[in-house]
């Protein structure tokens, strides 16, 4: 295993969830820099699916993300919000 594997695996893990790119970037480099290890979101769909694939630590969701009715991800966010933090961004 090289250093930045064992940083990576050591870092606390975040998703971010936000549909302008240059806005989700800019956070995403922000928490990097911090020494998290950050996956990027463009929809809440992708966010959901990353956050239980990779068990993260927190979820960080721009605060007027729309989730699809019926998709079904709504529902599986509110029961997800019970064992992972979220954030909100404005």
């Amino acid at each position: 295993m090289n250093y930045n594997s064992e940083v990576a695996m050591s870092s606390p893990r975040v998703v971010v969830v936000e549909d302008e790119a240059p806005i989700r970037r800019g956070v995403c480099d922000a928490l990097r820099t911090s020494g998290y290890h950050v996956t990027e979101a463009p929809d809440g769909e992708k966010g959901l699916h990353e956050a239980i694939q990779l068990g993260v630590e927190l979820v960080l969701l721009e605060m007027g993300h729309k989730v699809a009715p019926g998709s079904g991800v709504a529902a599986a966010q509110r029961v997800w919000a019970q064992a992972v933090p979220q954030g909100n961004m404005t």
